[in-house]
């Protein structure tokens, strides 16, 4: 998915390309948010902008200040926050995370959609590629069945209220596109904000890939800095304000138990 350009803002940069966009900001220290549009197209007169997206997950931010610059004859352009720095391939529309350390953390391999036009309304398929090392696990992913390590399998995230439910059992009731990274004692998250139907494929198809597909017109990601799974699952928890809703949910409860695990408090 090629780009062709960019447009610098003190605390957004957003590249375009002819039928793609991708938009960097960093809403908190060792977060960064990326929005692939890869079935974007401008067409209206005046400046170039994406399209205002609401989340039902994330809370507002103060967005931190980012600095970009420009390498290999511009053919590359370097993103960079105190902690995390994203380096993205203009011709090819991929991206790399690295660490303050310089250590790579996650690759885009490819991201691509298509319109699917249909009455009353279009439908989408938007697509994203991530590496994955042989020896990397892969966490979490919300309420699944199957090992800790979710690496071979394949998940569908549409709430589905399933009575009885079995060790095989795909999806369940609740649907977090979050999980973490873990290779050599280094992690890093990966959250996908979007409320549309969506599919994982967590190296099961290609051992080497884990692929992110999504009905809707857009991929709205975060990733998270470690360098422990507990900074990730810290730095996503500030994100979300999930230690607000547990206490939320824990006052409400009359007579009961909060449904949310003790960690989750204690975050």
């Amino acid at each position: 998915m090629r780009l062709e350009d960019l447009s610098v803002e003190p605390t957004r940069v957003s590249f375009w390309g002819p039928r793609a966009a991708l938009e960097v900001r960093c809403p908190l220290p060792g977060v960064l948010r990326l929005r692939h549009l890869p079935a974007f197209k401008h067409t209206a007169s005046g400046p170039r902008e994406l399209p205002p997206k609401q989340s039902w997950a994330v809370v507002e931010q103060r967005e931190l200040p980012l600095s970009v610059r420009r390498e290999e004859q511009g053919r590359v352009a370097v993103v960079v926050t105190e902690e995390l720095s994203l380096v993205v391939s203009l011709a090819e529309g991929t991206w790399r995370l690295l660490d303050a350390a310089g250590r790579e953390l996650a690759r885009c391999e490819e991201f691509s959609g298509e319109v699917m036009p249909d009455y009353p309304v279009d439908r989408f398929r938007s697509r994203l590629a991530l590496h994955a090392p042989p020896d990397e696990a892969w966490l979490g992913f919300g309420e699944k069945v199957g090992a800790l390590n979710k690496r071979g399998m394949h998940f569908v995230f549409w709430n589905t209220d399933v009575m009885p439910h079995h060790p095989d059992t795909d999806p369940l009731y609740q649907s977090i596109p979050f999980c973490l990274g873990l290779r050599e004692g280094l992690a890093w998250g990966f959250f996908l904000d979007e409320s549309w139907r969506m599919e994982v494929d967590v190296g099961a198809e290609d051992a080497s890939l884990v692929q992110w597909e999504s009905a809707g017109p857009e991929l709205d990601t975060y990733l998270f800095a470690g360098p422990m799974p507990g900074d990730v699952v810290r730095r996503y928890t500030a994100l979300t304000e999930m230690r607000r809703r547990c206490a939320r949910t824990t006052r409400s409860s009359s007579g009961g138990s909060c449904s949310w695990p003790r960690w989750c408090v204690r975050a």
